[in-house]
């Protein structure tokens, strides 16, 4: 599944500014930051980053997909896959699952394609929080 536009078309600037940082919160040494007060606006910030992401690997020719900026570094392959790899890992961790190791994709349309039904379910994810798991206090 490709995911090409906010679901939220006239609602995001609104609803992205009316939405207050909530200041940190101290809970037997665990340090909580809370950006926003449902899980709708989390997806909405996460989409609309995400977004412009996708549309900037997508103008990668494949042939340039293993490029490294620096020795060493990941190419653009190897962070497409990582950041897919995140969303995994974070659904894992809020069902109390020890996180998969992610295998690399095979190809550059691969791992674009893995990217976006990850954003697909990244979205999903992150609208479904309740109130209850956004006020969790990970130690």
């Amino acid at each position: 599944m490709k995911v090409t536009s906010l679901p939220y078309p006239n609602k995001f600037a609104a609803s992205s500014r009316a939405e207050k940082p909530v200041s940190a919160q101290a809970d037997a040494g665990a340090v909580t930051w809370r950006m926003f007060s449902s899980g709708s606006a989390y997806a909405r910030s996460f989409l609309m980053h995400r977004l412009a992401l996708i549309s900037l690997l997508e103008r990668i020719p494949a042939d340039q997909a293993s490029f490294k900026a620096w020795e060493g570094g990941m190419s653009f392959m190897r962070l497409t896959d990582h950041l897919s790899g995140s969303i995994m890992r974070l659904n894992a961790m809020l069902q109390g699952q020890t996180p998969e190791k992610i295998e690399p994709s095979s190809d550059w349309s691969g791992a674009l394609e893995r990217m976006n039904s990850s954003t697909a379910a990244a979205t999903t994810l992150l609208e479904g929080l309740s109130e209850e798991t956004l006020s969790r206090v990970i130690p």
